[in-house]
């Protein structure tokens, strides 16, 4: 018989007590006693590392009609600060949050990081330590960094976490190492769709949901997957790579996967092969790019929505696909064809009711994403906001200062579900 031993339990009930506060605009030791049935004396000793921790303020004591007032409690958002980087094929972007996930700031810049490792770290070193230095001066420092990966992540450690299949210009280059060296701080990591469904698992304001797919739209496709609440990598690290599912296949012949037909390079590239052949369409002309393209398809331009209506079956019926393999609860769309909207939500939904029997997945919610264009970053900074959430330790205790970050355990990857 399996036994939980008292040091174990104790950080348990400590990081059900936090999480308890973190969600309660207010509440009192006692609420807190009644609704986890711990003891007041437990409460109130988990209580007082939280306040030595910065982590709860005292805000007063609640009017009562009989007996003593209770003293509330409330969650210290702003005691630390956390920040996500993420890093794309041409950009990089940053968001430095609280720990309630507000943007305090944010920053967004181009650079040629596929092929340019050292102009990226550069600018990525130099931009966390910009923000790291204001949040230190506004008394709510940096405990960790979270990065977001435009590649698949290997859950080995022993892996490094740039693909250099995708990114082979990175051979040699570990962000990871980099960052901690520099900062002494943790730092995870993760693939940018993974960072995006969990972001959207935190922060959405729609209705909570434990399974649910981040579909992220660009030069390739990507899906983050998060799973009975947690994000879903499988034993590689490739689960969600649907860009790379196959479809029109023709024994012996060579097969097209789904960036071929949905990566933006192979839609511009379509769209230029049929305006060659229509002078009157928008798509005319030499320089005809994604936004032009989805221009014209919003001006009903019949070329135009020739290629929209072939990208969009493709999309439905990947998405299909994902519906009947994973029964989710909903699924999130971003990306390169977002101006399109509605338009496009409403063309998949009639692919999906057109292939499968089940009514039930015909009303599975699918929405474009609206956490903004730092939603990657934010969701990688909320990476570091969930392992801290478990792990008082990520807190330093008023007074001691913080010493280099040396928890290997901790700081190679988002730890696998």
């Amino acid at each position: 018989m399996e036994t939980v031993d008292a040091s174990h339990l104790r950080t348990i009930n400590s990081t059900t007590l936090l999480r308890m506060i973190w969600q309660e605009q207010e509440i009192s030791r006692a609420d807190i006693s009644r609704m986890t049935g711990m003891s007041r004396s437990s409460v109130s000793a988990i209580v007082a590392e939280l306040l030595e921790r910065d982590l709860v303020s005292e805000q007063g004591v609640r009017h009562s009609t009989s007996g003593r007032r209770p003293m509330m409690l409330s969650f210290h958002s702003d005691a630390y600060s956390i920040i996500g980087v993420d890093i794309g094929a041409t950009h990089v972007a940053f968001a430095l949050i609280n720990l309630k996930g507000m943007i305090r700031e944010s920053r967004f810049r181009r650079c040629p990081v596929q092929n340019e490792p050292q102009q990226t770290m550069q600018l990525i070193v130099e931009t966390i330590e910009s923000m790291k230095e204001a949040a230190a001066q506004d008394q709510c420092p940096v405990i960790g960094i979270g990065l977001g990966l435009p590649c698949p992540v290997h859950p080995d450690e022993e892996h490094s976490p740039i693909h250099e299949g995708i990114l082979p210009a990175w051979k040699g280059w570990n962000p990871r190492t980099i960052l901690r060296e520099r900062f002494g701080l943790p730092v995870l990591f993760e693939n940018d769709a993974n960072l995006g469904a969990l972001a959207e698992l935190w922060w959405a304001k729609e209705p909570e949901r434990k399974n649910l797919a981040f579909i992220k739209l660009g030069t390739g496709l990507g899906a983050g997957l998060i799973l009975n609440g947690h994000i879903h990598r499988g034993r590689y690290g490739l689960a969600g790579e649907i860009g790379h599912m196959l479809v029109h296949l023709v024994p012996g012949e060579s097969n097209q996967n789904l960036n071929d037909v949905l990566g933006s390079g192979s839609v511009l590239k379509r769209a230029q092969d049929v305006g060659r052949h229509n002078p009157f369409s928008m798509l005319s002309g030499s320089q005809l790019t994604m936004q032009r393209w989805m221009e014209a398809v919003l001006a009903n331009d019949p070329a135009a929505e020739q290629i929209f209506d072939e990208a969009t079956f493709a999309l439905g019926a990947a998405l299909s696909n994902l519906l009947v393999m994973l029964d989710l609860d909903s699924i999130v769309l971003t990306g390169s064809m977002s101006l399109l909207g509605d338009r496009v939500l409403d063309k998949v939904r009639e692919v999906i009711r057109q292939h499968l029997i089940w009514s039930d997945l015909h009303s599975i919610p699918l929405r474009w994403s609206q956490l903004g264009e730092h939603h990657i970053a934010l969701g990688a900074a909320t990476m570091i906001l969930e392992k801290a959430m478990n792990d008082l330790s990520w807190f330093p205790l008023k007074g001691v200062a913080r010493e280099n970050w040396d928890q290997e355990e901790d700081v190679n990857h988002a730890s696998p579900h």
